[in-house]
């Protein structure tokens, strides 16, 4: 090796070393939090395509004689802030929490 030239290997682990280092920064001011907080909102937001898929499930629990799963199965979804606010049944009588399936087989 010539005086001055950098080996591969010390590349390298500075370059993990820097990506190490933008971690522990994200992590001790708050950014990581920010981060995932914002994937979450997008992940756990319930939309109507959702409720049409649950809708869906609960018919499907319903034809299978499933009352385990039609009675017991709860869909997640997040209120404004983002955070996970209950979830949906597939009948439960009365509420906002319903999801309006009626199924004559049995009763929850």
């Amino acid at each position: 090796m010539k005086k001055g030239d950098i080996s591969l290997n010390y590349v390298i682990v500075a370059a993990i070393a820097l990506v190490v280092l933008v971690v522990i920064i994200l992590f001790f001011t708050g950014g990581l939090k920010t981060l995932f907080s914002q994937q979450k909102d997008q992940t756990l937001r319930a939309t109507d395509q959702d409720f049409a898929i649950w809708r869906g499930q609960c018919e499907l629990y319903c034809s299978l004689n499933n009352k385990a799963s039609f009675c017991n199965n709860e869909f997640k979804k997040t209120n404004d802030k983002g955070e996970v606010d209950g979830g949906y049944k597939c009948s439960t009588g009365a509420g906002d929490k319903n999801l309006n399936v009626e199924c004559k087989s049995f009763t929850c």
